[in-house]
């Protein structure tokens, strides 16, 4: 009995007991979908498309994001490729859609999600993805931009004439590129349209422009490139800009044509411009018309000994219309050409590097006279490089008395020297010393003295503590004279200048002090001795939204020739600033000049300040870009004692309307 007994409680804790595991693993197996699906382990941030990693065909991606979480939508910014594109994405409850207003660029992009849950834990998501423009080329697009700026004057004075009521101008700015693996063209361009209530005198001689009513060409550069393995050749055509070496053609900025090959170690380069200046419609393409208003040239390049030395060539030649802006104000027709050679060695790994060059040139500046074109040459000299924390630099130049050239005409003439720099970076310390000691009149013309210019400057920085950086700097420079004429009197100037200047910078606050004092003493029997003193004080603060930059300065000067001292107070201020959401900017700039002479011939105040009140409504106008409503003025106020009828005291006010529409294809 005692065993049956037993024995129902054993089968009845036995039953407990398997009902109790049951219920344990119906309880386990319950709690296991509830972990996979907690809001822990849900990801916040679900990717719609592009997918990740993938390649997209198309010029505007639309790219979708879905919140399948808690995210607080107010704290969601999205930055693609670097660029923050919240303001003008759709961003809801449910995700963010975003499609680009110009064409993305070809390869890979990056997008980064920043946001935060509503239970205050940042989230953070990152992803990639190739993009191609279509199924032929890897970019395919045309970018552009239309700009719109109105001015109209609600307040001038009366003797503004010149100031007119009225003004718009429109700008149109493309770019379009097609690109496979190894062939690329591409055009850049821009129109503008200009119209205003006053004359405008646009045309000032023939084939050259300024600026008109109407339309007219601002710009425009055809480009085409072929890359392939060790080849690569380009050919522009339109607004070019040709550099070959510093005394031969440099900077020349001209409508024209231009072509470049380069194979393995080997370059060609030809040219061909329009010497006149060629601004707006007027000019065509720049290769027109015959070798008496062009400027052509040709240069060719090697590189050996796996590149350490480079030799190059150049010749160019051409003539040049008078009044040609930018290159010659005569109202004569010249002519010439130059041929030079160029020679850089880099053997040591930038411990020495070298650089002579040689050149020489023909020019006859007046085609219609009976005078001989004239020659000559210039060479040059140089020698530099670092070792460790020592920078140095050697350079010798000599240009001829008749050196000029076609295009060219800033490079220096007769002029010979040699400036020596030395630079010491020790980190926390740095030490700058330079030295030269340049003659002119070195082809010995009897009517003028040889001028000599010896220039020693020692620059010493200091930025042990970050916080408080301070340089100091002094110069000593002598210039005299040889071989004078008869009745002209010798040179012999000494100058010293001594400058200081000292910063604080703590977080958004910077405090500048400057200080400078020199003297000349002039040793001749003119006697012409001047001494100078400035102090400057250039505060400056920064934050989001705000800038705010005053600046003062005390200047003090004196002259033997007159016994004066002249004492000028220079007050500054710039501060720009923008409110609620940057949709509303206030800018303003001001400088206000006191000039006093200590024998009263000087005593004036002179102020001048802009202003400009804006409001973007871009919030309004979706569809635009920056459209901006605003109130600009600017305000002069002169006050002379010693001349009461320079007295002005004017205000002028203009509406002004700004924005612009992007678009592409």
């Amino acid at each position: 009995m005692k065993f049956k007994r037993y024995k129902g409680m054993f089968l009845c804790a036995l039953f407990y007991l398997f009902a109790v595991l049951l219920n344990l693993n119906t309880a386990v197996a319950q709690e296991q979908p509830m972990e996979t699906v907690s809001p822990d382990q849900i990801d916040p941030i679900k990717i719609i498309s592009p997918a990740e990693n993938s390649q997209v065909i198309g010029k505007k991606p639309e790219i979708k994001l879905e919140f399948p979480g808690t995210i607080d939508t107010s704290t969601v910014v999205v930055i693609i490729d670097g660029t923050d594109v919240t303001e003008i994405a759709s961003v809801t409850e449910k995700g963010f859609e975003y499609t680009p207003v110009i064409a993305l660029p070809a390869g890979q992009h990056t997008i980064l999600v920043l946001a935060l849950g509503k239970d205050g834990i940042q989230i953070q998501k990152q992803f990639a993805f190739i993009s191609r423009h279509s199924e032929a080329f890897d970019e395919a697009y045309s970018n552009n931009e239309v700009s719109v700026i109105y001015e109209s004057a609600i307040m001038k004075p009366e003797r503004a004439i010149n100031v007119p009521y009225s003004k718009i101008e429109g700008n149109l700015i493309s770019g379009s590129k097609l690109r496979n693996e190894h062939w690329e063209f591409s055009l850049t361009s821009g129109l503008r349209y200009f119209d205003q209530s006053l004359p405008v005198y646009g045309v000032s001689s023939p084939g050259q422009a300024s600026l008109s009513k109407g339309l007219d060409l601002l710009n425009f550069l055809f480009t085409g490139k072929y890359t392939n393995n060790d080849t690569k050749f380009i050919t522009e055509l339109g607004d070019i800009q040709i550099t070959e070496t510093q005394n031969t053609v440099s900077g020349l900025a001209r409508r024209g044509g231009k072509v470049s090959l380069e194979y393995k170690n080997f370059s060609l380069n030809a040219f061909d411009v329009r010497s006149r200046q060629a601004i707006g419609f007027i000019g065509g393409l720049g290769i027109e018309g015959t070798s008496k208003e062009h400027i052509s040239g040709i240069s060719g390049g090697i590189k050996l000994f796996d590149k350490k030395l480079e030799l190059r060539t150049i010749y160019a030649s051409g003539g040049e219309p008078g009044n040609s802006v930018g290159i010659t104000t005569t109202s004569s027709h010249s002519k010439g050409n130059v041929m030079g050679l160029l020679l850089r060695t880099d053997f040591f790994e930038n411990r020495l590097i070298t650089e002579a060059e040689y050149d020489y040139v023909t020019y006859d500046p007046d085609t219609s006279d009976n005078y001989k074109k004239q020659s000559d040459r210039t060479y040059r000299l140089k020698a530099g490089g670092t070792l460790n924390k020592y920078t140095y630099e050697v350079i010798y130049e000599y240009y001829g008395p008749n050196y000029t050239v076609i295009g060219n005409t800033g490079t220096p003439r007769d002029r010979k020297g040699v400036n020596i720099l030395n630079s010491l970076n020790l980190g926390d310390q740095a030490i700058t010393l330079m030295l030269s000691k340049y003659s002119d009149n070195i082809g010995g013309n009897p009517l003028l003295l040889r001028t000599n210019t010896y220039i020693a400057r020692l620059d010493y920085a200091l930025n042990k503590l970050p916080s408080l950086p301070m340089m100091v700097s002094y110069e000593k420079s002598i210039q005299d004279s040889t071989k004078e004429p008869s009745n002209t009197e010798p040179l012999n100037i000494y100058s010293d200048t001594i400058t200081g200047a000292v910063t604080y910078v703590y977080d958004q606050i910077s405090i500048g002090f400057a200080s400078a004092y020199s003297i000349q003493n002039d040793r001749t029997e003119a006697n012409n001795d001047t001494k100078a003193v400035s102090f400057s004080l250039t505060p400056s603060y920064n934050i989001p939204g705000l800038s705010l930059i005053p600046a003062f300065v005390w200047s003090r000067s004196w002259n033997s020739f007159a016994d004066v001292w002249t004492d000028m107070y220079t007050s500054t201020l710039g501060m720009n600033s923008r409110f609620f959401r940057d949709r509303v900017s206030f800018d303003i700039n001001g400088t206000y000049l006191i000039t006093k002479a200590d024998d009263n011939s000087v005593n004036t105040k002179n102020l001048n300040a802009n202003f400009r009140l804006g409001y973007n409504m871009q919030n309004i106008f979706s569809f635009l870009k920056d459209p901006v409503v605003a109130l600009r003025g600017n305000y002069q106020s002169i006050k002379d004692k010693i001349n009461p009828d320079v007295y002005k005291d004017e205000t002028t006010l203009f509406l002004v309307f700004s924005t612009a529409i992007p678009f592409s294809f």
